[in-house]
Order: C-alpha cells, then sequence, then structure tokens
C-alpha cells in the first residue's frame, strides 16, 4: 500500500522514533506566527493604554482623528476584554473550519480577522469602532488557537512533541514581549494606533509564507487522500521510515470509518459522557483551562504598567512592563527544555504553588508601600506561571483524550479559557481600584484550588502514549491538540 515509501526510506530510523528535522521546524514557525499575533493583542494596550485613554483634550484631532478615547474602569474593563468575547466565537468555530477546509487553509483564511482588527484599530473614529476593532482580533487570536495546535501536533514526532507543542507558548510570549518594546517607543498621540495596527503586518507576513508549508498527513487521511499524506510525511520526515507511521494513521482511519465516522461535537459529548476515565480526564482538562486564566496571569498582562504607574512613574513603569516580557521569555525556554525531562504533573504543581506564594507577596508589597517586593512578587509570579501553567493546558488535552472526544473536550476547554480571559479582564480595573492590594488574594485561592486539584486528579503522561494512559486503542501519532488562550 505505501510502496513508495518503503522504498525511498528502507533501513532508515523509524519515523515514530525522529526527532527534529528542519522543514518541520520551518512549517512549525510559520504556522506560530498566528499565536506571535496573540501574544501582540494580548500585550499590545498594557503600555500604550495611558496614551490611549488619558488626554487633556479628547476632541483634539491628529491627523483627523481623536488623539485618545477617555474610558472609566468598566467600560475600559470592556473595551480590552471585548477581544476575549471575540477569542471564544473564534475558537468554537474553528473545529468546523480546519475539518473541512484543512489546518493549513484555516489559518491563512484567519489571518483576514486580523488585518480587519488592525485596520479598524488603526483608523477608529470612536470607541465603538475600536472596541469592533479589539474583537475582531480576538477572533483571530482565539481561531488561531484552536487550528494552531492542532497543526504543530500533527506534523510533530511523540520524541519532540513537548518541545513542539511549546512553540505555542513561546511565540505567544515573544509577541507579548515586542509588543511591549515597541509600545515604549510608540506611546504617543499617533504612535498608540500604530502599535494596534502592526498585527496585520504580521497576518500579511504569514499570509505569504504559508504557500511554503505543507498541509498536515493526518488531515489528508482524514479525507482518504492517502498519496497526499504520503507526501507530506515524506517532507516532514525527511530521510526517516515513514512506513508504520503511515499504517497507524490508516488503521485510525480505517477504525475511525468502522465507527461511522462519529466525530462530531455531539457524538464526541456522547462518548465522554459514557466513559468514566474519558468524563474524568475531561474535567481535569477543562478545570485546568480555566484555572489557567483564573490564576491572574491577564491581570498582569492587561494591565501591569498601570499596577507600576501606581508606586513609580509612567516611564519606568513602562520598562518595567518590557522587563515583565522579558522574564516571562527567558522562563518558557527553560520550560521547553524541562518539559520533555522532568514531567508535566510536577511542573503544574511547581508553577502553582509559586503563584500562589507570590500573589501574596504582592499584597504585601502594595498593602506596605513596598516597591521592591512588589517587583519582586510580579516577576517571581510570571515566571511560576510560565514554568507550568503557561504551556502545559495547551499540551495536556492531546495527551489525555481519545481522539473520538478530544474535539469536544477541547472546545469546552476553549470556551471555559476565554471565560476566564473575559472575567479577569473585565472585572480587574474595577476590583484594584476598590480592593487595592488585596485583589490578588482572589488570585490566591484560585490557585489553591488549582493546585489541590492537579495534586489528586492529574496523571503524569510524560513518556507515555495515549493508549497507556486512557487504556484505549488510540495511533502512535499525536491528534488533534487542546486549544487554549494562555497569555
Amino acid at each position: 500500500m505505501f510502496g513508495r515509501s518503503t522504498k525511498e526510506s528502507k533501513g532508515s530510523l523509524d519515523s515514530l522514533q525522529g526527532g527534529f528535522s528542519t522543514y518541520t521546524v520551518i512549517c512549525v514557525c510559520i504556522a506560530c506566527l498566528v499565536s506571535f499575533n496573540n501574544g501582540w493583542n494580548t500585550s499590545d494596550t498594557n503600555i500604550i493604554q495611558a496614551s490611549m485613554i488619558d488626554c487633556e483634550n479628547p476632541d483634539e484631532k491628529v491627523d483627523g482623528f481623536p488623539r485618545c478615547f477617555p474610558m472609566g474602569n468598566w467600560l475600559l474593563g470592556f473595551a480590552i476584554s471585548s477581544f476575549s468575547i471575540g477569542g471564544a466565537i473564534g475558537g468554537l468555530s474553528a473545529g468546523w473550519s480546519q475539518a473541512r477546509f484543512g489546518r493549513r487553509n484555516s489559518l491563512l483564511f484567519n489571518n483576514f480577522f486580523f488585518i480587519l482588527g488592525a485596520l479598524l484599530l488603526g483608523l477608529s473614529k470612536n470607541k465603538g469602532m475600536w472596541i469592533v476593532g479589539r474583537f475582531f482580533t480576538g477572533i483571530g487570536s482565539g481561531f488561531g488557537t484552536v487550528v494552531l495546535p492542532t497543526y504543530i501536533g500533527e506534523v510533530s514526532t511523540t520524541k519532540v512533541r513537548g518541545a513542539y507543542g511549546a512553540m505555542t507558548q513561546l511565540t505567544c510570549v515573544i509577541g507579548q514581549l515586542v509588543t511591549q518594546a515597541a509600545g515604549l517607543g510608540l506611546s504617543s498621540r499617533a504612535g498608540w494606533r500604530i502599535c494596534m495596527s502592526l498585527t496585520g503586518v504580521v497576518a500579511i507576513i504569514q499570509l505569504v509564507t504559508l504557500s511554503f508549508i505543507t498541509e498536515t498527513p493526518r488531515y489528508y487521511m482524514s479525507k482518504d487522500r492517502v498519496d497526499d499524506a504520503e507526501k507530506s510525511l515524506l517532507k516532514l520526515r525527511k530521510g526517516m521510515d515513514i512506513t508504520r507511521e503511515l499504517q497507524l494513521m490508516s488503521d485510525a482511519r480505517a477504525q475511525a470509518r468502522a465507527h461511522g465516522d462519529n466525530t462530531s461535537i455531539m457524538d464526541g459529548f456522547k462518548y465522554m459522557m459514557s466513559d468514566p476515565l474519558t468524563r474524568k480526564h475531561a474535567f481535569m482538562c477543562m478545570f485546568l483551562s480555566i484555572i489557567q486564566q483564573l490564576c491572574g496571569i491577564n491581570g498582569i498582562m492587561y494591565y501591569s504598567t498601570a499596577i507600576f504607574t501606581s508606586i513609580y512613574g509612567n516611564r519606568t513603569a513602562q520598562y518595567l512592563t518590557v522587563g515583565v516580557g522579558a522574564i516571562n521569555l527567558l522562563a518558557t525556554i527553560v520550560t521547553i527544555l524541562l518539559i520533555d525531562r522532568v514531567g508535566r504533573k510536577f511542573l503544574v504543581l511547581l508553577s502553582l504553588a509559586g503563584m500562589a506564594s507570590f500573589n501574596v507577596l504582592m499584597v504585601i508589597g502594595i498593602e506596605c508601600n513596598d516597591s521592591g517586593l512588589v517587583i519582586l512578587g510580579l516577576f517571581a509570579f510570571v515566571v511560576s506561571f510560565a514554568l507550568g501553567m503557561g504551556p502545559i493546558p495547551f499540551l495536556i488535552i492531546s495527551e489525555l483524550i481519545p481522539t473520538r472526544a478530544v474535539s469536544t473536550v477541547a472546545s469546552c476547554a476553549l470556551g471555559l479559557n476565554w471565560l476566564g480571559n473575559f472575567v479577569v479582564g473585565f472585572f480587574f480595573p474595577s476590583l484594584k481600584e476598590t480592593m487595592h492590594g488585596y485583589v490578588f488574594f482572589i488570585f490566591v485561592g484560585c490557585c489553591i484550588a488549582g493546585f489541590i486539584g492537579v495534586l489528586f486528579f492529574l496523571p503524569e503522561t510524560k513518556g507515555r502514549s495515549i493508549e497507556e494512559i486512557t487504556g484505549h486503542s488510540e495511533p502512535e501519532v499525536p491528534t488533534n491538540p487542546p486549544v487554549m488562550n494562555e497569555i
């Protein structure tokens, strides 16, 4: 059946045991531009926020556009978190798109949401237009958080699954750092519009470069395009023997066909609820996805400049925010090196314990007017997040959930993740004004709840195949990874 692949790679390393290949790295990097854009749009309002909402004369025009859009805490919270509303809509619609049109084509189409959002943000004449632009960039980010992990999981090998999967988080963090650095030079009357419009440039770059990468072999196999699946694998596994990997894909496709191709969201839900172990793992995945947001990370990523400004001057606060982005990037790189060595569960527990502790430190620092404790607590909190709760919820669904239910669980987890994102983004400014430093005790409670849940209910997945964890017959090839919006 697979004569071509056997002939071309006879005697080579079995692709199931393979590691990194140049072409696969290129494919992953190009696909990850959508995650870069997600990170960009998460943090682009942080440093430029003061220029955007606070000016002496709101009616003043700059090149025909309003200089700023004054907003109170409630409206500001809604305006920023409208990104999350778009994210939920984009994410929930992406599963259908990637199943019908493919992973690569879905990523290509998704860039038009970023381009439209960039135009609305940069050319906004009023607050409503700005909020709609933010909403469209949210759709692009939410859509991408579904399709990107799926693409990465289906082009990577089991051996380097964790490292490739963590690229989603890494490029998101790079996007955050770059937009924060750009904000230093664009915190001006016209500069904030440029900063928010640059997301469209990234989208155009991805539109052009996507033509150089392959569609995933698993998508081709799902459409019974066996020859195309074989060609795709040969590109991705250059010099390796793909015979067994291709056969496993074919067997998985035959098994799905024998079950009537019951891969709809409702079929997956029925299966999830009928199988006790899958149900337990599904609830754990959903729990992790909302805890990722409720631990407070986006209270930092959306509003760290405002937090620092209450202690220091505005310019110092901006530099400290860039420092937060830099330390987040370094910690994420360390996590990529550790994730396939130390194990997922240990890193998540370490992450949650650290975040709880350093949230307490921030409360003490803010309430005692100790700027050193605030900086230490905030920086250490971000490091703790990056070590576990940042990347691992992106990986864990595909490692715990059988193929038949993974889309359903991923969709539910996504909805909860964006819900948590919206809640934090919307309520944090007003709660911070009312509760001052004590607002971080809310996040402490969520971190403790997460620690207890993970300690007792999350199994370790490092080095274990899906069939070992679930007890179900699954292919050794990664399938449909999770869909989170870290940030």
